[in-house]
């Protein structure tokens, strides 16, 4: 069967504790089956320029970005083929165009030592390396996956990523694996692709696990931590990444109960309810309207048929007049 070498679809990704995993694999395995590759170790290297560029519009979250890389299913030699692949994200759709070749072939292309392969897909990538003259090997990332299809009726495709390592040294594909975490301990990711909506099944798991989109990336996410050396700020709330007092039990106002963190929750009396207390310093109470807030605290206390007031320093036109 031939590897698909053109995509077009959505990516959703959701970060799980073990026991939401274990609760989406019980009903994933029932649902759907395993693909071409099913449970197979995925190896990356992320070409970037020495600025790391590339992973900076990343994580700035614009419009329109891309990436470049090389990927190998299992540990390849120089003559086994891997894949380079160039992804794009645009207005929240991501566009994937890839090449299948000889390892050996693939890292001379970028060395410059050997011509692009003559095809449309080929041109496109080259010209990407033309584009970043100065592009580079600049991240090895690798992690286990088991990856799910719903069969030739649904182009729905799922799959849970775990043990997920990133260095910025030792980028050859068929170097052993090695590396920083990306992700805390104990979580894995899962991300949900297709083009069109979720089949209800999959919406009530969602909902019956408490699972919320994340905006997580692997390689974003990766920069932030080894190059930067921040915490994401999808980490905030999880248990011992960047709250010092974050516990499990802890509570936060307005956002899911699963990601409260213990800077909103003191423990009252036995018997009573509990009682919020001071924030720390990386919680601490917003002015503006969060980010998953579905409608701004105006606009629901608004009453019906009244308009918002107008700026102080605007002024009503006045009405042209017929002659």
């Amino acid at each position: 069967m031939e590897a698909k070498t053109v995509f077009k679809r959505y990516e959703l990704k959701y970060l799980m504790d073990e026991d939401q995993a274990s609760a989406v694999l019980d009903v994933v395995r029932k649902r759907m089956m395993l693909d071409r590759y099913g449970r197979s170790t995925i190896r990356n290297v992320y070409l970037d320029t020495p600025d790391f560029l590339l992973a900076r519009r990343s994580i700035d979250r614009p419009l329109y970005k891309e990436k470049l890389r090389i990927r190998a299913y299992g540990e390849p030699s120089q003559e086994d083929e891997v894949f380079v692949e160039m992804k794009k994200k645009f207005d929240s759709v991501v566009y994937k165009r890839r090449l299948r070749m000889p390892l050996r072939e693939a890292e001379g292309w970028f060395r410059g030592e050997c011509e692009a392969p003559r095809s449309q897909i080929g041109e496109e990538i080259d010209f990407m390396r033309v584009r970043y003259p100065d592009i580079r090997p600049a991240m090895f990332l690798s992690y286990d996956r088991e990856a799910y299809c719903a069969g030739s009726c649904s182009d729905l495709r799922i799959t849970i990523d775990s043990r997920i390592l990133a260095r910025t040294e030792a980028l050859s594909l068929s170097s052993p694996i090695g590396g920083r975490p990306v992700l805390p301990e104990g979580y894995t990711l899962m991300e949900i692709k297709t083009m069109y909506g979720y089949p209800g099944w999959l919406t009530g798991l969602l909902n019956s696990q408490r699972l919320y989109k994340s905006r997580f990336t692997k390689y974003g996410n990766a920069y932030k931590e080894i190059v930067l050396g921040k915490v994401p700020e999808e980490f905030l709330t999880i248990p011992g990444c960047g709250c010092a007092e974050a516990t499990e039990g802890c509570r936060c106002p307005g956002r899911p109960p699963r990601y409260w963190p213990s800077c909103w929750w003191r423990p009252s009396a036995e018997g009573s309810s509990p009682a919020p207390r001071q924030a720390c310093s990386i919680h601490l109470p917003r002015t503006t309207p969060r980010p998953w807030s579905r409608t701004s605290p105006s606009r629901r206390t608004r009453k019906r048929g009244t308009r918002p007031p107008r700026h102080p320093g605007t002024r009503r036109l006045p009405k042209a007049r017929p002659d």
